[in-house]
Parts: structure tokens; sequence; C-alpha cells
């Protein structure tokens, strides 16, 4: 009896080794490896690949999906605008492939369409970037103070043109102090002018401070991007800071003193987004008709929708 008690408890431990076993051998299976893809970069290879082997219309909808799996570069967003626009192109969808090299235009109105995609998206293009240009693309400035006292907090402001706020979704900060890795983050709605404050546990003695702003759209892709670098120095009692150092996208350089006087309005309505906003890019929709009803001003508008309330 004694051993047929000892064979039970035997089976029995038997049993629960197999089964934890098996859970183990699930939660690797369903688990990713810890150096696993990032979403975005899986998605954004897939439309490369697509798009390498002539899958014009598997390349279209792959980048559109890298778009909307969000966290792409502003080189990675504007490289997939402007597959999208050339993928249309080749598709014969001249009125939506505008619509995308328009967007391309507002971020990058230098990009450059690959020579595989025709002269035809070449001509579109240009046309694109000549409608965007009336308007300017989007412009984000940052002002940074070249040092900073050991131990105090840093302030740096981050100024976006008026005419680009309803594509812009939030403003964030990123600061890292190269020698002990530390790293702070924080984003803010978007607004025409934000200042962040840096925490002064970063400005180590003779230590080196990155730091990047980013505009950020509805899928958290970087849009536009500054960055500029912060020596720590003096002491924490204070010490003497530098003037603010400026980083512009497009009409400010090291030195200049920050402008934070208001900008010109422009009506969203004068802006070249309304081609792209209400899913005209990522939707393939096109405009035709789209100014043929105007939306009153009382509507809701977002990066890839415009919406009537009531």
């Amino acid at each position: 009896m004694k051993s047929l008690d000892t064979l039970i408890l035997n089976v029995s431990r038997f049993r629960h080794a197999l089964s934890a076993i098996a859970a183990a051998i699930v939660f690797a299976c369903l688990a990713p490896p810890a150096n696993a893809e990032p979403a975005s970069s899986m998605s954004l290879n897939h439309a490369r690949n697509a798009w390498d082997r002539g899958d014009v219309s598997g390349s279209e909808s792959a980048y559109k999906t890298a778009i909307e799996n969000g966290e792409l570069s502003p080189s990675e967003v504007v490289e997939s605008y402007v597959r999208i626009g050339c993928s249309r192109v080749l598709l014969g969808k001249k009125e939506a492939a505008q619509n995308a090299f328009r967007a391309a235009a507002v971020l990058d109105p230098n990009f450059v369409v690959p020579g595989e995609a025709g002269q035809k998206a070449v001509q579109l293009a240009a046309a694109a970037k000549k409608d965007v240009a009336k308007y300017g693309g989007i412009s984000l400035s940052i002002s940074v103070p070249p040092t900073s006292p050991v131990g105090k907090p840093i302030t740096v402001g981050a100024d976006l043109d008026h005419s680009h706020l309803t594509i812009v979704k939030r403003l964030a900060v990123v600061a890292r102090e190269g020698t002990s890795g530390r790293e702070y983050k924080h984003e803010e709605p978007t607004a025409e002018h934000v200042d962040f404050i840096i925490p002064g546990d970063l400005a180590l003695p003779d230590a080196t401070i990155l730091v990047r702003v980013d505009a950020l759209d509805s899928y958290n892709n970087r849009i536009a991007t500054q960055s500029s670098r912060v020596k720590a120095d003096g002491d924490a009692k204070g010490g003497a800071v530098g003037p603010q150092l400026n980083a512009g996208a497009h009409d400010t350089k090291p030195g200049d003193k920050a402008d934070h006087k208001p900008k010109e309005s422009k009506s969203f309505w004068s802006t070249p987004w309304p081609y792209v906003i209400g899913g005209a890019v990522l939707a393939g929709a096109g405009t035709a008709g789209y100014f043929q009803f105007r939306p009153t001003d009382n509507v809701t508008v977002s990066a890839v929708s415009v919406r009537r309330t009531p």
C-alpha cells in the first residue's frame, strides 16, 4: 500500500512538472524576444521590401501602416509620404499622389523622388512643392543655453509656427547626460511657445547634456526635431550662464535671440493642410469636391480627420 501511495505521489509530481514545463514553453512562445524589432521598424522594413520588389499596391498600403504604427523619425515620415505618393502615381491615382507629396513637402521641401518612380512622379512632386512653398513648411526652433550651473534646472524654449499647430499634437523634450546615462523625458500639449524645465540632477559637474525637442503627430511620429547641447559649468551656487542658443528649422541660427513675438496668424484654410487632412493622404481620398462644400468654422480638426460638430 505504501508503494502504491509513493507511486501516486510521484505521478502527481511528474504531472505538475509537465504542466510547469508546458506553461514555460507557451510563455516563451508568446513572449517577444528581448531584442524584438519594434512594430514601427517592422512595418517600415516591410514597406521598403514591397517597394524594392516592385509591389506598388503593397508598398502604398505598407507605408500607410508604417505611419499609423507611429514612432517614426522625421526622415522616415518623409520617406513614407514620398513613397506613398510615388506608389499612387504608378497606380494612376494622380490627385491622391499630389496629396501625399504635399504632406512630404510640408515636412521637407527638398525631398527627393526615387528615380525608379518615373518622370511623372517627379513632375507631380515638383508641383506639390510649389503649392506648399506659398505657405511654407513646418518650422520648429528651440532656445538652449550653451552652459548652465551645476545642479541647476535648465530652461529650454520651443517655438512652433502658428500655421502648423493643427498637425502637431504634442511637443516633447528628451534630455540625456552622456556620462551617467541619466535621461529626462516630458511632453506638453501643442502651443506656439513651450518652456521645458530640465531637472538639475542632470547637470553634473563637467557634464554635457544633449537636448532634443520633437514635434509629434497624432501617431507619435516625430515630424520635426531640433537638438542642442548644454555644458554644465560653474557650481551649484550659480555661475555665469551664456546667452541662449537657438536652433531653428528654417530661419534661426545659433547665436540669434529667441523671438517670442506673436507671428502673423494664418487661417487653417489658407495653409496646405486642407489637402491632406480628412484622410486625404492616409485613406487615399481625393480633394475634388472637398472645397465645393467647405466646412464652417464649427469643426473639429485632427491630423487625419475633419469632423463637423453640432
